[in-house]
């Protein structure tokens, strides 16, 4: 391997890196508030999903990432259940002050 074959190779890796770096950290900041910016965190990490798969056979940080990510998947199905189960008690609480009640199963709901 010549001398600038490896420095290409660790240029495309370095910026590999700063990507998934770029991806997790918007996750990270993102996860802060999860109702909010649930798809915010869902297209980041696909895309670093995606970006972990095409580098996981060169690098094995990438292989780290994917098995991380796997790992957060499972976290964040069980907070959207979470959310989902809250959603009709914080809808109905915002409701009654407006003198409206709540009826109904998610995500069928009605109001009176």
């Amino acid at each position: 391997m010549e001398i600038i074959e490896l420095l290409e190779n660790i240029a495309e890796t370095k910026k590999n890196i700063d990507q998934a770096h770029h991806l997790a950290k918007n996750i990270k900041n993102y996860s802060t508030d999860l109702a909010t910016n649930l798809n915010l965190i869902k297209s980041n990490l696909t895309k670093l999903q995606k970006l972990a798969s095409e580098c996981s056979d060169r690098d094995p940080v990438f292989k780290t990432i994917l098995t991380w990510i796997e790992t957060f998947n499972i976290e964040l199905a069980v907070e959207q259940d979470r959310l989902k189960d809250q959603f009709g008690i914080l809808l109905e609480k915002e409701l009654i002050p407006e003198g409206m009640t709540l009826t109904g199963n998610f995500p069928n709901f009605y109001t009176l």
